[in-house]
């Protein structure tokens, strides 16, 4: 399914996406994955790195949920809490 240009528009200015992995190689492909689509891409490379960003008010965030320390599920249940 091709989206209309003007959807495409709008998704290029107003998401702003957080990448979390401890990753540096899935962070930048990811990241890249989605500046191509005109995402403004920030990233963490930790769970707790994670929970202190997402107050920044991303609109989506992409998490790993196996890291060292606080993984994904931890880090996803205390940015909803």
């Amino acid at each position: 399914m091709k989206l209309p240009e003007s959807s495409l528009s709008t998704l290029r200015t107003e998401i702003r996406v957080l990448v979390v992995d401890d990753s540096e190689l899935d962070r930048l492909v990811i990241s890249s994955q989605l500046a191509g689509l005109g995402c403004t891409v920030a990233t963490a490379a930790d769970g707790a790195e994670a929970v202190h960003r997402a107050t920044e008010g991303f609109a989506v965030i992409f998490m790993d949920m196996v890291m060292p320390g606080i993984g994904g599920l931890e880090a996803s249940r205390r940015i909803r809490a």
